[in-house]
């Protein structure tokens, strides 16, 4: 039995290559609608780039909330619970994330120095910088709310965080 081989297409001209322009001349231009194929391309690549500054902006924040709290997100490796995740996930984003939500969309945005885990039973993430340790015990975060109490506890103003002063002094 002889098959017969099917014709090589002949190649359509691509109109405007892109930074992959050889691989559009020698792959991309021997398919049907290549300029199609080329638009959907282009469209799914911008929706990549999307996602990784969405990744990179929460990244930030994530790094920007350790520094807060006094650690080297680049050197250590830290449990955030997933409350406090979430929290900081709602502040990037400008939109409420509850718990739940705000993990699985975590998970989606495959920042490599995160990663789900648990501490002590509770279910949180691991935030182990580039330079941390591989076997490093991931420490504990500071918690600002008490730093803050104790800071003014410790100054001259004895009162707490929300607390009024009387107008007379009292």
């Amino acid at each position: 039995m002889v098959r017969q081989l099917p014709q090589r297409k002949k190649a359509d001209r691509i109109e405007r290559p892109s930074r992959w322009g050889a691989w559009e001349r020698d792959v991309l231009s021997k398919v049907d609608r290549p300029a199609e194929c080329q638009r959907l391309i282009q469209r799914r690549q911008a929706e990549v780039d999307d996602d990784r500054n969405e990744a990179d902006e929460v990244a930030w924040q994530f790094r920007d909330q350790l520094r807060r709290r006094g650690h080297d997100p680049d050197m250590d490796c830290f449990f955030i619970l997933s409350g406090i995740a979430a929290e900081w996930l709602s502040n990037v984003s400008g939109k409420r994330w509850a718990t739940n939500k705000a993990t699985s969309h975590l998970k989606t945005l495959a920042i490599p120095e995160l990663t789900v885990s648990k501490k002590d039973g509770r279910p949180g993430w691991c935030w182990r910088g580039k330079g941390a340790a591989r076997g490093a015990t991931m420490k504990r975060l500071r918690d600002l709310r008490i730093e803050d109490e104790v800071e003014s506890n410790n100054g001259l103003n004895k009162r707490r965080p929300g607390q009024v002063e009387h107008p007379r002094g009292r």
